[in-house]
């Protein structure tokens, strides 16, 4: 899977190959960006880009801030508050009011409140 960010293609003259990386952090809710994953089956994701692959198809709440090194900063609405803190993104409120994509974001993740925090059954809304 790879939610349009194919690591070999470009768009708008930009490589997705980092998009990729980052993508594959945030579907695996890899915060900390060493391989552990923090989610679990039927977490509610909703992904945006700058780019115009992904765009923001719901009113849902900031997750995180995604970059291929992992979570820059999270919100407490993330998928596993605890992968959230483990390395300290939580909490980051300047990284959380900056603009959308500054700081080397590539990606953000939205999840609804209850579905995020809590879990729940549903889709994800990346493309099949």
């Amino acid at each position: 899977m790879n939610a349009g960010y194919k690591p070999w293609a470009t768009a708008s003259g930009v490589s997705l190959d980092s998009y990729h990386q980052a993508c594959v952090r945030m579907i695996r809710a890899d915060y900390c960006g060493n391989g552990s994953s923090y989610t679990s089956p039927n977490r509610l994701i909703n992904i945006r880009d700058n780019l115009g692959i992904q765009i923001d198809g719901e009113g849902w709440f900031l997750e995180a801030k995604w970059t291929p090194a992992g979570a820059r900063c999270a919100s407490a609405t993330n998928r596993n508050l605890v992968g959230g803190v483990l390395c300290s993104p939580v909490g980051t409120l300047s990284c959380l009011l900056e603009s959308p994509f500054a700081g080397g974001t590539l990606l953000i993740s939205e999840t609804p409140l209850l579905g995020g925090v809590l879990g729940g059954p549903g889709v994800s809304t990346l493309p099949q």
